[in-house]
């Protein structure tokens, strides 16, 4: 199975210069645990619910005062739309990430894939495995 199967194509994204505050009410709105950092429109870095947490609130810092290139994570780390969920998987598990942007052949960014989302396709796969073992069985095999 491809990244291109599993990934979710709602990219939310805000510019490098937007305050602190605006990234997360975003967030908050969208109920969405991560927001891609862009600049003159293209993709630079991430700002995760983590990065909050660790980065500002317990620093104490103001988050008033912070833009979003302040803290995101960079470089933002990437993978093919037509790599499989394995490498996806891998890459995360290397870095110590939980999300990957998605890329296509032109370079432009086509969607986000999470752990979440492996975990999903392992479902699917285990659901899918289980329906043919039935079926094995069904027939009188």
């Amino acid at each position: 199975m491809k990244v291109k199967d599993f990934m979710s194509k709602k990219i939310v994204s805000l510019d490098i210069n937007s305050k602190l505050e605006e990234v997360a009410r975003v967030m908050g709105e969208r109920r969405i645990g991560s927001i891609v950092i862009t600049e003159e429109g293209k993709p630079k870095g991430i700002i995760t619910e983590r990065d909050m947490v660790i980065k500002v609130i317990a620093k104490g810092l103001d988050y008033r005062n912070l833009k979003a290139k302040d803290i995101m994570s960079y470089p933002l780390i990437t993978i093919n739309k037509e790599r499989s969920l394995e490498e996806a998987a891998e890459v995360m598990l290397t870095k110590g990430i939980r999300r990957l942007i998605v890329m296509d052949e032109k370079g432009e960014m086509v969607g986000i894939i999470t752990t979440s989302d492996l975990a999903r396709s392992l479902a699917k796969e285990e659901n899918l495995l289980l329906r043919a073992i039935a079926m094995y069985y069904e027939e009188g095999y």
